[in-house]
């Protein structure tokens, strides 16, 4: 814990909250586990760091509209629509007691706010002039921060008061379960607090990795039952249940008022689909045209700046974040099963 705290310059209290969310979302019980500080540098600068943190520091820093939150700015409906699935699935894993799972649960919406946010760029906006663009983009970006905040209080009760603070309000968790669940629910026309990183950058080389290993092994127990699933691990079945399919691009077109987005019209043997990819920083739709690609067949459909998208591309990333799309190495038949 010290050295964390000297590496980052960060509270001790918000390296406690870090360092339960750690364990919680990555450490089995269970069966033995062994604590990894390296690990948690590396939940701390990326997950807490960049996805959480990120958001609320840049928008709170360029104090738009005098510091003070947005009034009547129109609710995103992409956002919306993920905040809910994720509401439910964070439900649906602390029903099964499943904390890993419940905390993985906030971790799209979290990313999905960052590229909202960059996507909008309100900070190119307000040099426009484009006041109701900023409102909204800030308003959006900051209700996301807050709706996941209120997920992760029981977890990180300290980092839910700072941000709390930081966003002008007495309390993240005051209110019913209804009220705080719902996009939405920020109250506009409130003065903001001062900003401060919430989790400062681990400096990795200043970190010290020979703290002896935190064993957690359980008592022994009369009825023992099988062993837990960690939150990233999968079973066969599991797999399984995942369709991969080899798609062909017939058509690729920008989403209006997206930067990173395009919209790709499938051939899927006989099936034709629409799908939209944050690829568009990588490939232009012109040479896409033509191209195979492995798509994921039977993922549930959902919009992306009010565009349906009914699969997923399969893509790896370079070290600039650039996508890599994944392709057959030779021709194969349009809605080959990818096994």
């Amino acid at each position: 814990m010290d050295a964390l705290v000297t590496a980052s310059g960060a509270s001790e209290s918000a390296a406690k909250d870090a360092l339960r969310y750690y364990l919680l979302r990555d450490i089995r019980f269970t069966d033995d586990s062994e604590f990894s500080l390296e690990f948690l540098a590396g939940r701390w600068n990326a997950d807490l760091g960049n996805d959480y943190g990120n958001v609320l520091n840049r928008i709170l820093k360029a104090t738009y509209f005098d510091g003070t939150i947005p009034t009547n700015a129109p609710l995103d409906a992409g956002l919306t629509a993920l905040a809910a699935e994720t509401v439910a699935a964070y439900t649906k894993a602390l029903e099964r007691f499943e904390w890993g799972n419940a905390l993985a649960a906030v971790w799209p919406l979290l990313r999905a706010v960052n590229v909202y946010l960059a996507e909008k760029a309100p900070w190119k906006a307000a040099k426009a002039g484009e006041t109701e663009a900023v409102a909204e983009a800030v308003y959006n970006a900051l209700e996301g921060v807050r709706l996941a905040t209120y997920l992760l209080s029981p977890v990180m009760p300290k980092i839910a008061e700072e941000v709390a603070q930081q966003l002008g309000l007495a309390s993240i968790t005051a209110g019913t379960w209804e009220d705080n669940t719902r996009f939405g629910a920020l109250s506009g026309g409130i003065k903001t607090g001062e900003p401060a990183p919430l989790f400062p950058r681990v400096d990795t080389k200043n970190l010290s990795l020979t703290e002896k290993p935190l064993e957690t092994t359980p008592a022994p127990i009369a009825a023992p039952e099988a062993p837990a699933e960690t939150s990233n691990e999968i079973t066969i079945d599991d797999f399984l249940k995942v369709e991969l399919r080899v798609a062909d691009i017939v058509a690729a077109e920008k989403v209006e008022g997206a930067d990173k987005l395009l919209k790709l019209q499938l051939k899927i043997g006989e099936e034709d689909r629409q799908i939209v990819s944050g690829i568009a920083t990588a490939y232009t739709p012109e040479e896409l045209i033509g191209r195979q690609i492995v798509v994921v067949y039977n993922l549930k459909p959902r919009k992306m700046r009010g565009v349906e998208s009914k699969g997923m591309l399969l893509a790896a990333t370079d070290a600039e974040g650039n996508a890599i799309l994944l392709q057959p190495d030779k021709k194969a038949d349009s809605g080959s099963t990818v096994r």
